[in-house]
C-alpha cells in the first residue's frame, strides 16, 4: 500500500486566502484543490501545482497531460512520469461533501444521502 503525497497548491485558496492542499477528486485522476481553513473545493490550473523533482534523479519534474486530460509530473532526464491523482488523497478522506463540477458535468448535490 502506499501512502498518498500531500501536495500543497502554490496559490492561496480563494474563499479564505489560506493554504489549498491537492486531492483527487473523481476518481481516474480529476484533481482540485480544498481550503485546509474551510474545506472548499476549487479548480486547480498548471501554475498552481508546485515544483517537484524526480525521486529516482533528483532532475527538476514538469507538469503534462501526457494521456490528454490528467495531469502527470514528468521527468525528462529518466523518462518517468506519474499521474497526480493517484498520488494524493481523495477529497473524502479529508474533506465533507461540497460539489465541483469536472468538465462537462453537472453539478449534482445530495440532500438526505439521495441524490437529487
Amino acid at each position: 500500500m502506499r501512502a498518498p503525497r500531500f501536495i500543497y497548491s502554490k496559490s492561496p485558496s480563494k474563499c479564505c486566502k489560506a493554504k489549498a492542499l491537492i486531492v483527487q477528486s473523481r476518481p481516474g485522476g480529476f484533481i482540485s484543490q480544498n481550503c485546509l481553513k474551510c474545506g472548499k473545493p476549487a479548480y486547480i490550473q498548471v501554475d498552481d501545482l508546485p515544483e517537484c523533482v524526480c525521486d529516482f534523479c533528483e532532475h527538476p519534474l514538469k507538469v503534462e497531460k501526457t494521456d490528454g486530460q490528467n495531469y502527470f509530473y514528468a521527468c525528462g532526464r529518466c523518462n518517468r512520469n506519474w499521474k497526480i491523482g493517484d498520488n494524493v488523497p481523495r477529497w473524502d478522506e479529508l474533506f465533507e461533501y461540497a460539489p465541483l463540477a469536472a468538465g462537462g458535468q453537472p453539478t449534482v448535490f445530495k440532500m438526505d444521502g439521495l441524490g437529487l
